[in-house]
């Protein structure tokens, strides 16, 4: 049986950021929204609370789209998080911005 992962902190690191508001647009309602996506990197450190950020379903989607640019709206921290687990700071850059290979 597949292991179930705890997204307690993720969930409360989102409701307590922006009061659970979409870091992009200020909607109410977020999801957590992966800053590096698990199909590029699927690893326990991308499960993390650091690994996240509240996006509205209509931002999420974009992001996921590569139609929007979540770079600006990144705290440093998280935009450190996100180098380390892309491996570079170039694939960091270029998975966030949604910048095409």
């Amino acid at each position: 049986m597949a292991k179930r992962r705890d997204w307690t902190a993720a969930r409360a690191k989102v409701e307590a950021d922006n009061h659970g508001r979409c870091r992009v647009c200020r909607t109410a309602g977020v999801d957590a929204a992966h800053i590096i996506p698990r199909s590029i990197n699927p690893t326990e450190a991308n499960m993390g609370a650091e690994a996240v950020v509240g996006l509205c379903r209509h931002c999420h989607t974009k992001y996921d789209s590569h139609e929007l640019d979540l770079l600006p709206y990144l705290t440093l921290d998280e935009q450190v998080h996100a180098t380390r687990m892309a491996g570079s700071i170039e694939r960091a850059r270029q998975i966030i911005t949604g910048a095409r290979a």
